[in-house]
């Protein structure tokens, strides 16, 4: 995982990375402090005006008998 703070914008891996652990903690989850750190530090270089929720996609798997 490569977090680049020095960037004045998010890439998507790291929007994407912040997007995940704010779910988490807007779910009641207590993250760990380093990822706490991380997550202020994502959110003070994130543009938006609030973090969307993360995307979710569905495989659908087929089902083996």
């Amino acid at each position: 995982m490569q977090i680049d703070l020095t960037e004045p914008r998010l890439s998507p891996f790291e929007d994407d990375l912040l997007r995940r652990l704010f779910f988490f903690e807007k779910t009641g989850s207590t993250l760990a402090p380093p990822l706490r750190v991380l997550t202020s530090e994502l959110r003070a270089r994130d543009q938006r005006q609030a973090v969307r929720d993360p995307e979710l996609t569905l495989v659908r798997v087929p089902h083996y008998a």
